[in-house]
């Protein structure tokens, strides 16, 4: 049979064991935690409220926080994401203070890779950069050739006035990139010709008479 006091009963078990439920009120706190050391932009400020006896039922802040180079997703109560998720929005009852922490998605690009006329092979698979996690590039994987010319590595333009990389270099900005194979021609610069000046033109001429004067002597001979 359940005894009604006036006075707190004390903390001994035998005072507290006809009590059915103990429940504790008081200021409820909620915070937001960026979970990274990146500059966030938006991030909630942190609230409280009174949780009269069974929680403080409040709602998760709305804002939706940035972050270069990520997509937010939302909150969890554990910083690597194993608590429970909240959305922006949702309804949430507080019995202790709860702090949520900013859930993050990296950004990722396409890099993709052209023959650039090659004449035989293929250009090598389409590769997936992470914002902030440097890329390996493919080498020549699918044997790229092109008649009369040797590859030379890959070039963000088709005539290779952009941006050269190694084959199997590293790529480490934060965008889409297509590359291009670059190619060098094997065969050899046409020689330039030196300008026919007036001595060159004297020392000509004077070197073509002597070799027909020594003709000359020596069909007389």
């Amino acid at each position: 049979v359940s005894q009604s006091r006036t006075t707190a009963p004390s903390t001994t078990l035998s005072d507290w064991s006809d009590l059915r439920y103990v429940y504790i009120s008081g200021t409820r706190n909620l915070s937001y935690n960026k979970n990274t050391t990146d500059t966030v932009t938006s991030l909630p400020s942190n609230t409280s409220g009174t949780d009269p006896w069974d929680g403080w039922v409040t709602t998760v802040s709305s804002n939706t926080p940035t972050r270069d180079g990520h997509t937010f997703n939302g909150y969890n109560t554990a910083a690597d994401g194993s608590g429970t998720d909240y959305a922006a929005g949702a309804s949430i009852t507080l019995t202790s203070d709860v702090t949520l922490y900013a859930k993050w998605t990296a950004n990722t690009y396409s890099v993709t890779y052209s023959g650039n006329g090659n004449t035989s092979g293929t250009a090598p698979d389409s590769q997936t950069k992470t914002h902030g996690v440097s890329l390996t590039l493919r080498t020549n994987t699918g044997s790229l050739a092109k008649t009369g010319f040797s590859f030379g590595g890959w070039n963000t333009a088709t005539d290779g006035s952009g941006t050269d990389y190694a084959a199997g270099g590293s790529y480490t900005g934060n965008a889409a990139l297509t590359l291009y194979a670059k190619w060098t021609s094997n065969a050899p610069g046409a020689p330039t010709s030196p300008s026919m000046g007036a001595s060159t033109v004297s020392r000509s001429l004077t070197t073509s008479l002597t070799r027909i004067n020594n003709t000359t002597k020596e069909s007389l001979s």
